[in-house]
């Protein structure tokens, strides 16, 4: 027969388990740059020529997330110059999704805990 407290270690090491598996983190990172960062960006990047917006992507590791652009002007959108005003893209992209990730991030654990 199997104790109150058998079952407690047992979901512990689970916990453990998951928590040391990266692939939720991952799964749950790369969804939220891919299906809301980015878009949310594109859309509301400043559009010229369409190489600034066109250019922005995101890179997920193990422990971080970048969403960047690698057009070389990218900088002078963002950040602006004495001549330019700033527009601000990627950064309000980041913050306004923020919580997204967290949720993102809870919910694939959880499924990850249910295997």
């Amino acid at each position: 027969m199997t104790s109150g407290i058998d079952v407690m270690k047992r979901r512990i090491g689970s916990i453990k388990q998951a928590i040391h598996d990266k692939e939720p983190w991952k799964a749950a990172a790369t969804e939220w740059a891919e299906e809301i960062v980015v878009p949310y960006a594109k859309g509301i990047a400043p559009v010229d020529t369409g190489e600034f917006r066109d250019s922005i992507e995101s890179e997920v590791t193990d422990d971080q997330v970048r969403i960047f652009s690698d057009a070389e002007h990218a900088i002078w959108i963002e950040d602006g110059t004495t001549k330019a005003h700033a527009q601000p893209t990627i950064r309000p992209a980041v913050a306004k999704n923020r919580p997204k990730l967290s949720a993102l991030v809870r919910k694939r654990y959880r499924e990850r805990l249910q295997q």
